[in-house]
């Protein structure tokens, strides 16, 4: 009995040995049947002939010595595609290998059927791409590029890939455009292999502003294929703005601290943000002559100061201060700013007094006169000075003070002229200088009068029907009444009845007298006053009586008692022109008066 072991091992051993020698043999049926294994099929890309994936390699691995037959057919499919030429494979421990050509298959999907001789076949999987770039990518090196060419960059890379629906790279021909502030500039771009291509893209090719590029390619179909935008702003290096600011705009160069210089601060705008050189200038000028200037040689913030002055020296005026400035592209921008230049002086000076006419007589009325001199300077600040203020009567000098200061300045004159009282018109006059510009002057005129106050009395009598004009009585009839000329000529009696509509008064009379016109006149100069007395002829029952500038005011009142009798000096405010009587009756009363004398005390000026 034979070992099947062994004669297998010989039956191998045999095919081999004859394999090399180049002799074909057929093997039997029962010795020869193997189970094959297939590796994964690299992926095909069309079109053939271009070297990119034209074939695919399969590994065949076999457990015995055997001749392998294979073809490609249709996923699922019996009619072969592509016929392999068959691979013999006599040892075992030799991997055998299939290749398949990409020429015959389109794009798609298929199954490679590889049988042994005797056996049984297997299949693995082939994919053929259609080399389409349907995928483009597209990077940019720098996202922003600068025209100017001492700026960087100044072009950027754009770097181009593209695959196929297999997701492998594919080779490709095609462009790379980039469209900038209206200008396009196209880059052609290839490659043979699949490798990622390059295409440089120049700002000098397009303008200034925001935009984008995209990558456009072809391959094998004739069909195009873009890539998303990828962003490319172009900037030109310049200058799109400068604003010139000042510290100050009003200039007083006296050197005392206040406003003594300017300074002025250039501050640029620029395309790219950053600082570049630049040429550009700051000028002053006055009536079209440049007076001082600074030169700008970078788009840097630039501050300068100016003292104010031409030559060394103060020139009151209005000066233009103009920045100038320009990039290594753009246009040149300007700005300017109003100066003024000013003396530190006194610009204007009032004089003032608080009265018209002095009375300098020593009592109480208007015995001095205030003066005031309010300078106002041209800085608006205080300002040391020189000047005097002058009191002058008939061409000599009565009274000076001098002013040291542009402060607010006042002071007191008595009237008096060498101690006396000198009556006449005096001329007022101040004359002030600050530290520069030019004498303000000022002056009025106050008036001394000899007068002086003195106080006078006036009386004045009246009859009493002409002091006491009106009545109203307050009983049921009305029965109460006043009459005239009852007992005398000149006077009135009131009698009253019931107090039938007033719990007390049954009766009331009432009157007024002007205040004479020299009084109300005096009335001004303070203390004026009136006395009131009344005659009273025949009085019964409860009567009472007052008298006061106001209409049934009470000021000075009281019982009246028969005879003459006075309530006592009423206060006459100024412009008191009217004082009023106002007579009350009780019940069943009587009361006459013959006469009402009015003193008054006022002041005048003699």
């Amino acid at each position: 009995m034979h070992s099947r072991l062994g004669a297998r091992a010989i039956a191998v051993v045999a095919a081999s040995t004859l394999t090399l020698a180049g002799v074909a043999t057929a093997a039997s049926a029962e010795e020869s049947s193997a189970t094959l294994s297939l590796s994964p099929a690299t992926v095909l890309t069309l079109p053939a002939g271009d070297g990119v994936r034209d074939s695919a390699k399969v590994t065949v691995t076999t457990d015995a010595a055997t001749v392998v037959t294979a073809y490609v057919r249709a996923v699922g499919g019996t009619t072969p595609l592509e016929t392999l030429a068959p691979v013999t494979i006599a040892d075992p421990l030799t991997l055998g290998e299939l290749t398949v050509d990409v020429a015959p298959l389109p794009a798609g999907s298929y199954e490679l059927v590889a049988t042994p001789a005797g056996g049984s076949p297997v299949v693995t999987p082939i994919t053929v791409g259609s080399g389409d770039p349907l995928h483009v990518a597209l990077k940019l090196s720098a996202s922003k590029i600068y025209t100017w060419s001492k700026a960087t960059p100044t072009s950027t890379t754009a770097t181009v890939s593209a695959t196929d629906e297999t997701g492998l790279a594919v080779p490709f021909t095609g462009d790379v455009a980039a469209t900038v502030g209206g200008a396009t500039a196209k880059v052609s771009v290839a490659s043979t292999t699949g490798t990622a291509a390059k295409a440089t893209i120049a700002a000098s090719k397009l303008a200034a502003g925001s935009g984008g590029v995209t990558a456009t390619l072809v391959g094998p179909s004739g069909e195009q294929h873009t890539s998303a935008k990828a962003a490319l702003s172009v900037v030109s290096t310049a200058v799109t703005g400068v604003t010139l600011g000042a510290s100050i705009t009003a200039l007083y160069p006296l050197k005392d601290s206040y406003h003594d210089a300017v300074t002025l601060t250039v501050t640029p705008k620029t395309t790219t943000g950053t600082t570049f050189a630049s040429t550009g200038s700051v000028k002053i000028t006055r009536n079209g002559t440049t007076v001082k200037s600074w030169t700008l040689t970078s788009s840097k913030k630039w501050t300068g100061t100016w003292d104010g002055r031409v030559g060394g020296k103060v020139v009151p005026g209005t000066y233009t201060a103009t920045v100038s400035l320009k990039g290594p592209e753009g246009v040149v921008r300007t700005a300017s700013k109003k100066l003024t230049v000013g003396y530190t002086a006194i610009k204007s000076v009032a004089l003032t007094s608080s009265l018209g006419t002095v009375f300098p007589v020593a009592d109480g009325y208007r015995d001095s006169v205030a003066l005031t001199v309010t300078p106002t300077t041209t800085t608006g600040t205080v300002l040391p000075t020189t000047g005097t203020v002058k009191i002058s009567y008939g061409g000599k000098t009565v009274k000076s003070w001098s002013v040291k200061t542009s402060k607010k300045w006042q002071t007191t004159w008595y009237g008096l002229n060498g101690g006396k009282v000198v009556p006449g018109t005096y001329t007022i006059s101040v004359s002030l200088k600050g530290p520069e510009g030019s004498t303000r002057t000022a002056k009025t005129y106050v008036t001394v009068s000899g007068k002086k106050l003195v106080t006078t009395t006036k009386k004045v009598t009246y009859n009493a029907n002409e002091a006491v004009t009106r009545y109203k009585a307050y009983d049921s009839g009305p029965y109460g009444t006043c009459v005239k000329n009852y007992f005398t000529a000149g006077d009135f009696l009131c009698d009253s009845y019931s107090a039938y509509y007033d719990d007390v008064l049954a009766l009331v009379a009432k009157g007024s007298v002007t205040v004479p016109t020299e009084v109300v006149n005096g009335q001004q100069f303070g203390g004026a006053s009136v006395k009131v007395t009344a005659n009273w002829y025949y009085l019964y029952g409860e009567v009472v009586w007052c008298y006061d500038t106001v209409e049934f005011g009470c000021a000075r009142g009281g019982a009246a008692n028969e005879g003459l009798q006075s309530l006592g000096a009423l206060k006459l405010p100024a412009t008191s022109k009217t004082v009023h009587i106002t007579l009350g009756m009780g019940e069943y009363a009587y009361a006459s008066a013959s006469k009402f004398t009015f003193t008054y005390t006022y002041k005048k000026l003699v």
